[in-house]
């Protein structure tokens, strides 16, 4: 797994082979998974606050929500969303 100082540079990385691709993807998850984090993904969260498409790009696009954006998708931590519902 690699340490926070050795994050891996996509853009400067073209030529990667497709087993390097699937390295980085695994290492990718497994850090998501021994977060705890549980996600909600772009369809989840428009159909939880009854928002819709462009909607949640503008709350992306201001930084109102927090998101990690993961290949073409986009997920949004659920805590955040609980907290906000709690208080």
């Amino acid at each position: 797994m690699r340490s926070q100082d050795e994050k891996f540079n996509y853009k400067k990385e073209r030529n990667l082979s497709p087993e390097d691709i699937l390295k980085v993807l695994l290492d990718a998850l497994k850090n998501y998974e021994t977060s705890g984090e549980k996600f909600y993904d772009s369809a989840d969260l428009k159909r939880l606050l009854n928002i819709s498409d462009s909607t949640l790009y503008r709350l992306r696009k201001t930084k109102s929500i927090p998101f990690i954006h993961f290949g073409k998708k986009y997920f949004y931590p659920k805590s955040f969303f609980d907290k906000k519902a709690e208080g």
